[in-house]
């Protein structure tokens, strides 16, 4: 959590690492407002001897202008039950302040307003006389805290506009994984979309064995056979597949396939470099930008390395 407060530097503080005790958003606010609670709890018991400085988890709840979580459901959710509570607590707040501001006789009976209220609420005052004290202590917080919504509401109400976006503003804050994977894929097709609205050849198409020899070997180009437009449909071009073919062959799941410790190695001799290329065989997070940016970095690198391995085959070719 980062504190900030006018003129001070802001300053961050730890509140918590736990394991929320399942996806359900109720139960992970709840946890939530009551790390709060026990931080104010600590708080107000350690405060130095004289100190009037009280703190609450509404307090806490209240001051939080944000979150940061990725795009689950069970986030959003959470964060909607969040600022619900958070609402309430600044209207209670705002209504203990109306409160606070009452003369000595108002504010009594307003009180005694409060209890005449919980015990209605409670069926009767024979009702009432039978609950315990907790119970009782219980429907009198339940209807004083509605009343002071009530009175913090009409408040708000009345606040300028520029005062109320300063109560209400709340800012929630995604993944940028979310964002980043989207501008990878987005890009990627915007620019197939490009070069046939265009009439642009685009880059080659990476053909497999028989694919390419179906190509190769065709009769006539201007009119080619349903295998031949097969053959072209189903291979894939672009950057996306080029980075998926160079970690197939640099960096495979399976590594007793592919080149892994040749490339390592190459790079380690020609460049100072001894790292493993992108992880594009897995779902990896930024895998394929970071595919992206070695190769157009050390294009020449990788040509290099294709002709080494070809160079050291007996067939002198890449082709298998």
């Amino acid at each position: 959590m980062t504190i900030n407060k006018n003129g001070e530097r802001p300053k961050k503080r730890f509140v918590s690492l736990t394991s929320a005790a399942s996806h359900n958003s109720k139960t992970q606010v709840k946890e939530t407002v009551e790390s709060f609670n026990d931080i104010a709890s600590v708080y107000t018991k350690t405060r130095p001897v004289g100190s009037s400085s009280h703190l609450s988890g509404n307090d806490i709840l209240r001051k939080t202008v944000g979150i940061n979580s990725d795009h689950a459901e069970d986030q959003k959710s959470a964060t909607r039950i969040f600022v619900d509570l958070r609402h309430v607590a600044w209207m209670i707040h705002l209504g203990e302040e109306e409160v606070g501001h009452m003369g000595t006789e108002d504010r009594a009976k307003w009180e005694r307003g409060i209890k005449l209220a919980a015990i209605d609420a409670s069926g009767s005052s024979s009702t009432w006389q039978l609950l315990s004290d907790a119970d009782q202590d219980r429907h009198f917080q339940l209807e004083r805290d509605r009343q002071l919504r009530e009175l913090g509401n009409s408040a708000f109400t009345a606040l300028p506009p520029k005062a109320q976006r300063g109560i209400t503003l709340f800012v929630w804050v995604g993944c940028c994984m979310h964002k980043d994977l989207n501008c990878v894929k987005g890009g990627a097709v915007a620019l197939a979309k490009f070069w046939d609205a265009h009439n642009l050849p685009g880059p080659h198409r990476f053909f497999n064995k028989d694919n390419d020899a179906t190509v190769s070997l065709a009769g006539n180009p201007a009119a080619p056979t349903a295998a031949e437009q097969r053959a072209v449909r189903v291979s894939e071009r672009g950057g996306i597949k080029l980075c998926a073919l160079t970690g197939s062959l640099l960096n495979n799941k399976d590594d007793k396939k592919g080149y892994h410790d040749t490339h390592v190695w190459c790079f380690k001799l020609w460049f100072g470099v001894s790292k493993r290329f992108a992880d594009t065989s897995n779902t990896r997070f930024g895998s394929y930008v970071d595919a992206s940016t070695e190769i157009y970095v050390r294009k020449d690198g990788f040509i290099r390395l294709l002709e080494h391995v070809r160079d050291k085959k007996g067939s002198g070719t890449l082709i298998t």
